[in-house]
């Protein structure tokens, strides 16, 4: 039987064990995934990316993260929709979701139950967000949350 490769994401998930401390990325942009992952790596985190729903909520089951970060877009219902499908869960809603956007949906993500918010601007350091959650994703790690 001859296999296919595996993707990046599906080789991704196979190196996290058990005992990983782990981190989901939602986002459509993989680039943005990897990136996250990268800083999130170098703090001792491990981490996967998400490009849809169905994706997420799988990881989620399989893996018991200990935080999502997602980037949302501003004309972007979905990475909504699947916060809102998050904080309604009982199964989901005790996971932090930490938001990167626009200054303008800041309001809107604390309301639905980001636990941070780190906005994007253009043209702004996006190693610098990630840099900032991950610090805070390892003070929990730590216990010194």
């Amino acid at each position: 039987m001859i296999r296919e490769p595996l993707t990046e994401v599906e080789e991704e998930r196979r190196a996290v064990k058990p005992n990983d401390k782990v981190v989901i990325v939602f986002d459509e942009d993989q680039n943005f995934g990897r990136t996250v992952l990268e800083v999130a790596e170098k703090k001792g985190l491990k981490g996967v990316t998400t490009t849809n729903y169905l994706e997420i909520f799988e990881a989620i089951n399989r893996l018991a993260p200990m935080a999502i970060i997602m980037d949302v877009k501003s004309k972007d219902p979905g990475s909504w929709k699947v916060m809102s499908l998050l904080r309604s869960d009982l199964a989901y809603r005790h996971i932090p979701i930490h938001v990167i956007s626009s200054e303008e949906n800041r309001r809107h993500a604390l309301k639905r139950g980001a636990k941070t918010f780190m906005p994007r601007q253009e043209g702004g350091n996006l190693l610098t967000c990630c840099w900032r959650i991950s610090l805070h994703l390892v003070k929990k790690k730590h216990g010194k949350f």
